[in-house]
This record gives C-alpha cells, sequence and structure tokens, in this order.
C-alpha cells in the first residue's frame, strides 16, 4: 500500500524547489544591521523574469526580519505587495536546507552518456543549487513558505540556516 502522506509531501516540497526563487541577495546577523536582522532578496529565473523586465516590473521580492515583524514585498503585473507579520504571531519557524537535486538529470545523463550529451546532463546533477525553505506557522494556524535557490555565488550553509531560524526564532518569543 502506498502511503499518501509521503507521496503529499513528496510533492509538495517538489513544487517548493521549482517555484523557488534564486537568491541575489543574502546577509543576516544575530545584532541588527540597519534595523534588519535577515534580508533575502530573490527573483525568479526564466521568460517570466524577462517579461517583467521588459514591462519595467521589479522581478525581485525581499524576505527581511526586523526586532518586531518581518516584512516580504513582492512585485507582480498588479503591482506591488507588502506584507508584514508580527513576529509575537508566529508561533513555529521550520527550516530546511539541502541540496536541489534533479535526479532525472542524473538517470537520463548516466543513459545517454555514451551520446556524449549525458556528460552534460551529469554535471548539471553534480552542480545542484542550494535550497533554502523558510516555513512559518502562525497563531492563527497559517504556513508560511518562503523558498530560495543559492547559486555558488551567495555562500550559504546548514549552519546559516540554522541561525536564521534562532534568530527568528527569539524575536517571535519576545513579549
Amino acid at each position: 500500500m502506498i502511503n499518501l502522506d509521503f507521496l503529499s509531501t513528496f510533492f509538495s516540497s517538489m513544487s517548493l524547489a521549482v517555484n523557488s526563487l534564486t537568491a541575489t541577495k543574502f546577509v543576516y546577523s544575530t545584532a541588527p544591521m540597519d534595523g534588519r536582522y535577515v534580508h533575502i532578496k530573490g527573483k525568479k529565473t526564466g521568460l517570466t523574469s524577462w517579461l517583467k523586465t521588459k514591462l519595467n516590473i521589479n522581478p525581485e521580492s525581499s524576505f527581511q526580519v526586523f526586532e518586531d515583524h518581518i516584512r516580504i514585498r513582492t512585485h507582480s503585473l498588479i503591482g506591488d505587495k507588502l506584507t508584514l507579520i508580527p513576529n509575537p504571531s508566529i508561533n513555529s519557524v521550520a527550516v530546511l536546507f539541502g541540496r536541489e537535486k534533479k535526479l532525472s538529470y542524473l538517470f537520463v545523463g548516466l543513459l545517454t552518456i555514451p551520446f556524449g550529451i549525458g556528460i552534460i546532463l551529469v554535471l548539471t546533477w553534480l552542480s545542484s543549487k542550494t535550497l533554502l525553505i523558510i516555513s512559518l506557522t502562525d497563531k492563527a494556524g497559517l504556513e508560511h513558505i518562503f523558498p530560495y535557490a543559492f547559486t555558488s555565488t551567495l555562500n550559504i550553509e546548514s549552519h546559516d540556516a540554522e541561525k536564521i531560524a534562532a534568530v527568528i526564532y527569539k524575536l517571535s518569543s519576545k513579549s
């Protein structure tokens, strides 16, 4: 019998990996810098981002943690969206840190190595991006998910992800 909970978790995590923003800026500190503890900027890659740029729409989104709130700014064809989440309303913080491995690249790459294209697919699999998914659950039970993919130009390690979660949790625990 197939475990449906496992399948739903697997497919939702795959969806987050595919829909993640590519991080263009990553700064965090346990002491605030310009009032911010965490500042992550990211944007979608591909045709949508290119089209927004051509239409003079900022394709970047930002995730910022302040002493008393979290600020999320996104841009769309309709306009800018600003979401403010008060830190005391955050009930739990979860951070997923790992590598985005597209197993299909490895599998097809290994099968097609004799044809030459397999080497490119295997190298693509080896140079996968680092994923950071921040999940905040508020006291009402709503989950806010922020997925980011990091290239090798922005250095992030697992201890960085843990420190971000600790900072958010510490700020949300203050009265």
